[in-house]
Order: C-alpha cells, then sequence, then structure tokens
C-alpha cells in the first residue's frame, strides 16, 4: 500500500484501494509535468535511502519518464515539498530497492538511440 502526504506537516494517509497508475514510477511520473523535479530516494548498502547523483541535481519527470528500468519500481512513499524561494514544487518518491546505475544507463541509452 502506498503512503501519500501532501503538503509538510499534513498527516499521511493510506488509500484504502491502490490506484495500479499511481502505484509506479512510470504510472506516477505518467501524471506529472515534464518540468516538475523529482527527488528519487533509492536504499543503499548501508541502510539508508539517498537519490543517486546519476539521475541528476534534480532530475525531472521528462528527464525520468521513458527510462524503462524506473517505470515499473512500485512507489513505497511520495510526498509533495515546495522548492525554498520560489512558488515551484515537486515530489519526493521513496522506493524500496537498491539503485542498478548500470540498468539505468543502459535504459537512457536506449532512448537516444
Amino acid at each position: 500500500m502506498t503512503i501519500e502526504t501532501g503538503n509538510a506537516g499534513s498527516q499521511p494517509q493510506q488509500r484504502s484501494r491502490p490506484r495500479r497508475d499511481l502505484d509506479t514510477i512510470g504510472g506516477f511520473l505518467d501524471s506529472c509535468k515534464d518540468e516538475t523535479p523529482i527527488l528519487l530516494y533509492f536504499d543503499t548498502a548501508e541502510g539508508i535511502q539517498r537519490v543517486p547523483t546519476l539521475l541528476g541535481d534534480p532530475p525531472t519527470v521528462g528527464q525520468l519518464r521513458l527510462n524503462n528500468y524506473l517505470r515499473p519500481l512500485l512507489i513505497r512513499e511520495r510526498e509533495r515539498y515546495q522548492i525554498a524561494g520560489t512558488s515551484d514544487a515537486g515530489w519526493v518518491i521513496r522506493v524500496n530497492s537498491r539503485f542498478k546505475p548500470e540498468e539505468y544507463l543502459r535504459e537512457s541509452k536506449a532512448l537516444t538511440s
């Protein structure tokens, strides 16, 4: 079950009927604008979560949307965040898996060929 939170300070809400299209990274990215920033957190060997630098700083939906390595990954949690000093907002997405840079790069190269 995916946990969703809205604005900072709001209580997490669990959806009793998950919508399949928003439970994967690909389905969720398809529902966002290309310019939306995404902070995509993966598990590490140390047991903490980090955003891989390989993804960008921060990556946008348009940069990640078509990567077939990312698309099927299940979202554990997502939270909207406000970008400091602007009216722009983005998403923090957490997955319960380790980042596989070789698979990400292989799928990224497939997009450019």
